[in-house]
C-alpha cells in the first residue's frame, strides 16, 4: 500500500468531514436515522446498518481489510477521490484505512463483517475502528518489516 497516497485520501475524506459537520452545525444536514443491528456467529461479527432513502453519512475507519455487502438499494459512494454509484448486488473486500461518505438514493441496507471472538460491541469497535491514519501507516510498516525479516 503507498502510504503517500493513504494520507492524501484521508486528508480529502477529513475535509468532507469537515464541511459535512459544519453542515450539521448550521442545521443544513440533520443527524442520520440510521438502525444498526449486530450479529454475531462463531469467529464473525456482522454490523448491518439501514441507511434511510436521502440520508448522507460518513462511515468509520478501518484498521484491518474486511468484507462490505450492499444487501439492498441504491447509494452513492464517495472514497476521497471520486464519486461511484452502487446498486445490488455488490460485495469487496475493502482496505485498512478506508473511509467513505454515502448518500443513499434509495433506502440502503449496507453490511460490514470483521474476523473477531468478541461479542462486546465496544471491544469490537476498540479493536477495528481507528480515527487515526498514523494508526494504519504503522501497522503497514510493521507488516512490511515482518516480511523483510
Amino acid at each position: 500500500m503507498d502510504t503517500n497516497q493513504l494520507v492524501n485520501g484521508y486528508d480529502k475524506q477529513k475535509e468532507l468531514n469537515r464541511i459535512q459537520v459544519k453542515g450539521l452545525l448550521s442545521g443544513e444536514l440533520k443527524e442520520a436515522d440510521t438502525v444498526l443491528t449486530n450479529f454475531f456467529a462463531k469467529g464473525l461479527y456482522a454490523r448491518q446498518l439501514f441507511i434511510p432513502k436521502g440520508t448522507t453519512i460518513t462511515g468509520c475507519m478501518h484498521r484491518f481489510d474486511g468484507l462490505t455487502i450492499m444487501l439492498s438499494g441504491d447509494i452513492e459512494v464517495y472514497d476521497g477521490d471520486k464519486v461511484e454509484r452502487i446498486n445490488t448486488p455488490f460485495i469487496k473486500v475493502s482496505p485498512p484505512g478506508t473511509q467513505r461518505s454515502f448518500y443513499a438514493l434509495e433506502d440502503t441496507v449496507w453490511v460490514c463483517i470483521h474476523p473477531t471472538n468478541s461479542k462486546d460491541v465496544d471491544e469490537i469497535k476498540e479493536e477495528f475502528i481507528t480515527d487515526n491514519v498514523n494508526d494504519i501507516v504503522m501497522l503497514e510498516e510493521i507488516k512490511r518489516l515482518r516480511i523483510e525479516l
